[in-house]
Order: structure tokens, then sequence, then C-alpha cells
């Protein structure tokens, strides 16, 4: 009776029509009366049997598994037919309205030719949205990461493959004192097309240093730090489809890879990228049964087609307009991939038909993917509270009767155990005193932020506490009547969870905590959900780029509490400052892109944020890249409580290429002349005599143009200092040489601004070692060579010179360094091999700065050595 009444159901709602006969699976089922058993797999290796019927469709098994595996942020992902040829296996996307009946039919059909399973994974990968905080979710897309890499779906070389073997030993071994590195199974770690290029002892003896770095990590880190480094590569996410090309790919073996980032087409068998497309150039696609073709827009103006044999078309066309629809959507700029049905469809010029065509496109996208229509916000959360009940965590770790929701007034005890056996009561106390004060009177001051700055504090200097204030803010958090009041308990958890992170047992309730709040409805809560989001966004941050080393500074406290970016200053060499909204969890990297962009510098590579005290720059030092803004504001806010001056500049660290080329660019330009001035001026640049005659007379024309007025001689002698530094100043005007500037300045008459910089460059690049970093340093060890030189780090070497010298007097090629090292007052390198090397000491307060210019060129070496 129910199998009828199903059935009865299915055909009247129009579920969808029947393609094949029954299965003889499915006629067994009916004939006892039984369900049919499948097992659904997932990419951790799983699988899950399911009770289902035949008239079952895809999107009602894709929901059953969810709900089975505890699956809650399902947007993006979909199920796969996974099928085994023996010659060749490959993935098909499953329709939401296909029926399992279909399905079996086909499997039983082909049965002596090929093997069958179904997989769920994820599908749709859409960086610009916020990673999942479903631990199910991030667990199935780490193991969907790593399987595509051992099988070679993605390429990958061989660091990348050894560091990402680390990574995945931290997360399914742990730490290294806690397994046999012997027994360790190579080929569930190292890509198969790698294994074989080295015996397992070398392997491992690469990975045991990365692994033993990664030591204290847990699980979750370290599988969210192995995503986040997979997720560089622009193959990442990519649907693969193996095709055949005509035309000037005729007869290739083609992969066609569509991702995020658009449509890449490889070779098959060397994975080299042969074209490489964003979605916003794709303008038409069309299928046959047996044929796909698109058409990109080029740069030039001009339309290119591409066409295929596959089978796939009625595959890849939706996931293409799928894609398409998110750029629209999101970006608001990309034209419609034009399509419909298994024809092309002509471009219409007008608006009203290309929305038309666009809407209907989005229609059909939809269809094809089980979640696409709810990317924009993870899906509310229905069985969390069962899934990771807070009071489990509580009975294993509180002490008995305490409370786990709201008190209007603060703890009298600590809530953990742990913390009262460590004897951290008193501390814990006036944690939650501070913490239930901060909730109830503060305000956008001062005095308020520095309440959050004490609790933060005693978090940090006894992390004992960390889980403790977690567990306080939750409870103070979990049901507030106060809406005023829980936003201020939120300010303090975001601004905890981007300072440090809860240990892995607590860590799945507070993201669960966290994400209940956002999923919650009610206009009034739309505070609450804002800032349990952002509470979000920083733990993420924090899991990724690791916590703050210090206290928050108050400035990016009070940018916490009122979720507004934090107003960064940053200068050039040519004295301008800019003003930079930012978040201070950003690490310098991101920091600089964000300089970049605000000045118009499309390529920024080799520039680099250098923190300036007292404008002493004998002692500059340049952020790491993976360095936080919040710890640098820190440190700059401590040193201005004793009366120092902190900048942050943002000029040329290093050359990743010829400094000597030709340089188009006028905001690469302008930084370039300052920056060679700048240079010139702190006598870190040899010149002649003749050479600072010239500079100073271009940099007159750079600043006055064609002034020729009577008091210029005057002026220039007062302003000498400011246009050639204090040596050159003082020489030039010993030796009465003024004359010989204002001459030279005359001889430019008629040169525009542009054209000055560009010559006063091209004099500086006259010295062969121009774009080398110069250190002031000393050394004893080398009676021959003066006391105090100039070490120079340059692309291919590190040169020693005296200072003002245009030559060497010795110079150390970077492949003959054996090994370097700095510290705050030395630095030193170890030259030649094991059996002739020889060590040079040099005195410095800017060691580790040397050392790290030098790891940035070496690693650049090192790169090309290995393409």
């Amino acid at each position: 009776k129910q199998w009828y009444q199903r059935r009865v159901r299915g055909i009247m709602g129009g579920v969808v029509e029947r393609k094949c006969p029954p299965s003889e699976l499915e006629i067994d089922a009916m004939k006892n009366r039984r369900t049919i058993i499948v097992r659904v797999h997932t990419t951790d290796g799983t699988a899950k049997a399911l009770d289902l019927d035949a008239l079952t469709t895809t999107k009602e098994i894709f929901k059953a598994t969810a709900d089975k595996i505890g699956l809650t942020q399902t947007a993006g992902f979909a199920l796969f037919e996974e099928v085994d040829s023996g010659k060749e296996s490959y993935e098909r996307g499953l329709t939401p309205k296909e029926l399992l009946g279909d399905i079996l039919y086909k499997w039983e059909h082909n049965a002596l030719s090929s093997k069958y399973k179904i997989i769920l994974k994820k599908k749709l990968f859409l960086p610009p949205l916020p990673d999942p905080i479903d631990p199910v979710a991030k667990d199935l897309i780490f193991w969907q990461a790593f399987t595509d890499i051992i099988d070679g779906k993605l390429p990958c070389d061989e660091d990348s493959a050894v560091k990402l073997a680390a990574y995945k030993i931290q997360a399914t071994w742990g730490d290294h004192d806690k397994m046999n590195m012997k027994s360790l199974e190579l080929d569930k770690h190292i890509p198969k097309r790698l294994i074989t290029k080295y015996p397992a002892e070398e392997w491992i003896k690469r990975i045991v240093p990365l692994h033993k770095e990664l030591k204290g990590i847990d699980s979750v880190i370290a599988k969210d730090m192995f995503v986040k480094y997979v997720k560089k590569w622009s193959l990442y996410g990519s649907t693969f489809f193996h095709v055949k090309g005509y035309a000037d790919l005729e007869r290739k073996q083609i992969l066609l890879a569509i991702s995020w980032s658009g449509m890449h087409i490889l070779d098959r068998n060397t994975k080299q990228v042969l074209y490489s497309y964003d979605h916003n150039d794709v303008v038409q696609c069309a299928y046959t049964s047996t044929k796909f073709n698109f058409t990109v827009e080029l740069r030039n103006g001009n339309k290119k087609q591409f066409m295929f044999q596959t089978q796939w078309g009625v595959e890849i066309d939706p996931l293409i307009r799928t894609y398409n629809a998110f750029y629209r959507k999101y970006f608001k700029k990309t034209t419609p991939v034009v399509s419909k049905g298994n024809a092309a469809v002509a471009s219409s010029s007008r608006d009203r038909q290309r929305q038309k065509e666009a809407e209907e496109a989005e229609k059909r996208a939809s269809a094809w993917s089980h979640n696409t229509e709810d990317v924009e916000m993870p899906p509310p959360i229905t069985q969390a509270e069962d899934q990771f009940p807070f009071k489990s965590y509580a009975v294993a770790n509180f002490l008995p009767s305490t409370p786990l929701a709201y008190l209007r007034e603060p703890l009298t005890n600590p809530m953990h155990q742990s913390v009262e056996e460590g004897g951290l009561s008193k501390d814990a106390v006036s944690m939650a005193q501070l913490v239930v004060k901060y909730m109830s009177e503060a305000k956008a001051d001062a005095e308020s932020t520095d309440w959050m700055r004490q609790i933060l504090d005693l978090a940090i200097k006894k992390p004992k506490l960390r889980n403790e204030l977690f567990c306080q803010l939750i409870k103070q958090t979990t049901q507030n009547p106060n809406i005023e009041n829980c936003c201020r308990g939120w300010q303090l958890m975001a601004a905890a969870a981007g300072s440090f992170l809860p240990t892995k047992e607590l860590a799945p309730y507070l993201r669960t905590h966290i994400q209940i709040v956002m999923s919650s409805g009610g206009a009034d809560e739309k505070s609450l959900r804002d800032y349990a989001s952002y509470a979000s966004i920083r733990l993420q941050r924090t899991v990724v780029y690791g916590p703050h080393k210090e206290t928050p500074s108050m400035g990016e406290l009070l940018s916490i509490a009122t979720r507004r970016p934090f107003p960064l200053r940053v200068l050039t060499l040519d004295g301008k400052a800019k003003a930079i909204g930012l978040d201070p969890t950003l690490t310098a990297r991101e920091v600089c892109r964000k300089v970049a962009t605000k000045i118009e510098l499309r390529d920024f590579r080799g520039f680099a944020l250098y923190e300036i005290f007292n404008d002493n720059w004998d002692e500059e030092k340049s952020l790491a890249d993976s360095e936080l803004l919040g710890d640098v504001l820190q440190r700059h806010e401590e040193a201005e409580r004793k009366g120092s001056k902190a900048q942050l500049y943002f000029k040329r660290k290093t050359w990743p290429e010829n400094p000597n080329q030709d340089i188009r660019d006028s905001v690469m330009l302008d930084l370039m002349y300052y920056q060679a001035l700048h240079d010139v001026m702190n006598d870190k640049v040899p010149v002649s005599e003749k050479d600072a005659t010239d500079l100073a007379a271009l940099h007159m024309q750079v600043v006055w143009g064609d002034q020729r007025d009577a008091v210029r001689g005057q002026l220039l002698t007062q302003n000498l200092e400011e246009i050639v530094g204090k040596r050159w100043a003082s020489k030039l005007q010993q030796t009465k040489a003024i004359e010989d500037v204002v001459l030279a300045h005359n001889a430019l008459t008629g040169t525009k601004t542009e054209e000055a910089k560009a010559k006063y460059l091209a004099v500086i690049r006259k010295w062969a070692l121009y774009g080398s970093s110069v250190f002031n340093v000393r050394q004893t060890s080398r009676p021959t060579l003066p006391k105090d030189l100039w070490l120079a780090v340059s692309l291919d070497a590190v040169h020693l010179l005296k200072p003002g010298d245009l030559e060497p007097v010795l110079s150390f090629k970077h492949e003959a360094t054996a090994n370097y090292g700095g510290s705050s007052s030395s630095f030193f390198m170890m030259t030649g091999n094991l059996m002739n090397s020889q060590k040079h000491v040099f005195n410095t307060k800017q060691g580790n700065e040397i050392a790290n210019v030098l790891s940035i060129y070496m690693a650049e070496i090192n790169s090309k050595q290995k393409k």
C-alpha cells in the first residue's frame, strides 16, 4: 500500500517520467515489499547505507545523506555517479530529479563492463563567500582536495607535495613524537605520479622537518592549513571533463577544467595549461549529444571559438552558466553566457532581451546544482544543538552546578574545573566581573576599550583562561533577553576569536554557537547576526594565520567594538601618506595589496611594508608577509606610549626580475624615482662627483621645473642637503661645484617631469649593483678588509663594498652560500662546500633583515632551477 501510494504521489506530483524499465533489483524489492539499500560514499572514504525506493529522486538522496552524516552547510555540494570501466574512470553529476530506479537499471545493464558508485562531494567552489563553519563540510572539503592531489587531478610539484604531506600527517596522526615514521604509507600521502621519483627514505627525510614544525597544531587547524595552501592554485575546485579537441587542438587528448577562476584547457597527459579564460570572457556556448563549443572574446575585441568532441556537453554547459550567473550576481559586470537547449543563440544588443536571456540561463543553471540557490548565506542549522550540545562539554569540563545561560551577576567561581585546579580561580572571577561590566556599561570610549583589553590580556598571558573566556561568553550570549547587552558580549567574542583559538575540544561547540546565532531569525536580532558573522570571520582568520602575539591595541579593539575598519596611515617615499580603512586581522601581504590598489600600482611584486621608528632608517625593518596588522598596531601603540614615533612605509624590497628594465607604468616610475632619491640622500648608492651634480640638477628639474630666477643659486645652496644628501651637499659646497649644478639645470630646460625622473634613474642604474639591498655592517675577522663595509644583497649574489665605492671587494654567488642566519646584532654566512667552507660574520643591527632578503632571492633561485 505504501509502495502504491508513493507511486501515485510521484505521478500526481509530476516528479519525473521513468526513462528506463525497472531493474531486477527493483522488481525483487517490489515483490518482497522491501526497500532498496543504497550506499552513498563521501570524500573521506566512508559510506552510508540508505533505505530508499526506486522513485526516490537524487535530490531526496542528497538530503538523506546530508542528514545521515550531519552535513548542515550543504551549499555547493552535489551527488556524482562515479564510473570505472577498467580503461578509464570518470564522474557524472546527477541532476536533482533523476530517479534511483533509472540509475540502478543503467548500472545493472552495464554491470559487466563498468563499476559504479554514488559519491557526495563539493561541486561549486565560490571563494568570495565565507568558508564553511560546519565541521563536517570542512572535513569533506579537506578530503576532496587531498584525494584530487593523490590521484593526480590537481597538478602538484615536489615541494608542495612534501608540505601537504606534513599537513596531512599532522591532521591524521598528530605530533611527530607520537608516531613511527617507518610505518608511514607514502602512497597515501604523496601523489602517485611523484612517489616513484625518490626512495621512500628520501621522501620521509624531507617530510619529517616540516612535520616537526607543526607540533601542537590540532587536526582541524592542520586541515584548514592544507586547504588554504591548495586554494592558491588556479585549478583548485575545478570540475574536469575528458574531451577531444578540434582545430588547433585536433587529435589532442584534452582536459577541460571549469572552476571559479574560469575555464582552463589542459593537456591530459602533462596537465599543462594550454588556454585559460575567466568567465567574463565567455560570451556563448552550445552543445549536442556529441559536441560542445564555446566562444570567448579576446582582449583585442576578436572572438575565438573552441569545439570539442564529448558526451558531457549537457553537464559542461549548465556548470559554466552557474559560475557565470554568480559573477553577474556578485560583481554585476559579466555579460551573460548565451545558450538555449542544444543550440546556440545570437547575443542581442538590446538590454531587455539580454536581461531575459540572463534570467532564463540562471533558472536553467539552478536546476543543475542542488544548492546554488542558497549560496549567499549558509542554510539555517536545524540539528546543530543536538549534534553539539554545549551541555555535554559542560558535564566533562565544568565545575558542578555551573550555569550555562546568561546571568546578570558575575560568576563567583570559575566555570572550568581545570582552572580551579590550576590555581587561576581568582583570575577567572576577575575576568567574569569585567565581562559583566563591559556587557552592562560599555560605551565607545577609551575606558570601555580598556576593560576589553584587560579581559584579553588575562587570557593571552595565561592560556589556560582562554577556554574559560570563550565559555563565559557563550554563557552570557545564550538566552540573553537584552539585545544591546548581548551585542557587547559578541564584541568580546569577536575580539577573543581574532586574538587566540579555543582548544580542539571546545572548538566545535564554539563554532556551533556562532552558527546558531548567525542563522537566528527576527529583525531585532540582525545586529546579533552581524556580530556573530564578524566573530566567525575573525575566528577563521586566526585558524589560518595564527593568533596574536601580543594583546590587541586600543585602536584595534575600538575597531572591533564598532565593526569599523581601522584607519591605517601608510607613507610612500615621496612623503605622501595614504589613509586606508583595514581590518586588523589582515596580514602584511594583504595590506600591501590594499596599498597597491589605493595608489593604482598594477604590479606590487617585491614591495613590502617597513617599520621606521623615530626616522631612523639605519634600523629599518620590513614586515614578514604573514605578520598580522594587529600585532604591528600594538607595537606602534606601545612605542608611542614611550614617546617614540612609529611609521609604516611602502617601498620596494626585492627585484623579482631585472631591475634595469624600462618602467612604463607612471606609478611605478614615481615610486622608483623617490626610492632612488631616498637611497642617494641616505648614502646607500655610490655616485661620483659628476653623477652627484647631474642628480642634483635632475631633481631640481623635477621640483622646480624651468624656473630660472635670480635667487636660484642661493636657494640651491640652502636646500642642497635635501637634494643630494648630507655627504654630497658638503662635498659639492667645498669644491665650489654649485655653479656646475646650475649649468646642468640650465641644460635641462624644457625637460618634462616624467622624463627627468627617468633620466635620474638612468644615472643610478650605471651602478652595476642597482636594485641591491644595502646594509651598513662591521667586520673584524679579515684584516685585509676595512672594518666598516656595505653589504649589498642583489638578485644573484652577496657583495661587500667599501662605503661609496662602485665595485665590490668580494662577491659570493647565492649558489655558493651553504648556510646563513641573522639576529638583532649580527649576520653570518657560510660559503663554499663541506670540504672547503668559510664563515663570514658581521656586526649589524639588521642581521634579521639581511637574512630575510637573502632567503627571498634563494627561494627564487631554487624555484627557477626546478622549472
